[in-house]
């Protein structure tokens, strides 16, 4: 009965996770969207979203439900995909926050940090810097994947060698470090500009509007983020070895964590009012066009 309920919980996270991001992107691109340079991260993080709800999880769930002999053969190529694809969304939410930062904190230099040509470089620097990262241990070149029995994983970062070191490393400085400091930074901005702001002076810019609404959407995103991880750091840190806790403890803080890669593209697609407005727009088109099919089909019937 317990396996039952798994599987039942993390097929329905796959299709959730899935037609969230896959909605969510359709109404970027439909509202055009991606053309502002604050936007084009976020497509990128709800791409790393979509890709680990269809891909990701059903790959790091499918090990509870295999037997033994298939979990060996699929265990470097599915920690492979399992972990370049986390690293890719862990880093795009770094980038949407540095992005956020550099809008509302230096907009003077905004347009010239993200230009096409610098843009474009950290797109390719993203897509491909923990693929060729986590490609090491699959050759075998640095590191190996191993299966860990109790958490139904195959991970690089079992071993307390080098590579480990090195992708923990890697992980404070490209992801945890900008977090922090932009998630602070913003958080002062806000309060500067809030003292700033005279009580009789009710006129408020569109450019202040917007900073207001990024600020919000910023610490909402990654509050949520925040609160979906830190079960799972905790159950991690107070019971690696999975002895003292409960299981389903455990799997309750890997689902939360699964569920953030949808859970964020709610939130900050809430948040935002430009893509609100264009999943509204779209889904009026899509009723609208429900209800002429419907027309049609009864003007036939007559």
């Amino acid at each position: 009965m317990e396996l039952l309920y798994q599987r039942i919980l993390f097929l329905g996270n796959v299709l959730v996770g899935t037609c969230v991001n896959i909605f969510a992107i359709v109404a970027i691109v439909h509202g055009r969207l991606y053309k502002q340079k604050s936007f084009t991260f976020v497509l990128s993080l709800f791409i790393s979203n979509l890709l680990f709800c269809s891909i990701g999880t059903p790959i790091s769930t499918s090990s509870v439900f295999l037997p033994e002999s298939q979990k060996d053969s699929l265990c470097p190529f599915s920690g492979f995909l399992i972990f370049s694809l986390s690293g890719i969304t862990y880093w795009s939410l770094a980038l949407v926050s540095i992005n956020r930062y550099v809008y509302i904190v230096h907009f003077t230099r905004f347009d010239a940090i993200f230009s096409r040509r610098n843009t474009g470089i950290i797109f390719i620097v993203t897509w491909l810097y923990y693929p060729i990262v986590f490609s090491l241990p699959m050759a075998e070149i640095w590191g190996h994947y191993d299966f860990v029995v109790n958490r139904h994983v195959c991970t690089p970062l079992a071993a307390n060698n080098g590579f480990r070191l090195f992708v923990l490393f890697s992980a404070f400085i490209f992801t945890g470090l900008p977090i922090t400091f932009c998630y602070i930074a913003i958080l002062w901005k806000a309060k500067k500009t809030a003292n700033r702001v005279e009580i009789a002076d009710r006129v408020i810019s569109i450019r202040q509007r917007r900073e207001r609404q990024l600020v919000q959407s910023v610490i909402a995103m990654i509050s949520v983020f925040a609160f979906l991880h830190i079960p799972f750091l905790i159950t991690n840190l107070v019971d690696s070895s999975m002895n003292a806790l409960d299981t389903w403890i455990h799997y309750s803080a890997l689902f939360l964590v699964i569920s953030s890669y949808w859970v964020n593209t709610i939130t900050y697609s809430f948040m935002n009012q430009q893509i609100k407005a264009s999943v509204v727009k779209l889904l009026r088109r899509l009723f609208k066009a429900e209800e002429t099919n419907l027309r049609r089909a009864n003007t036939g019937r007559i």
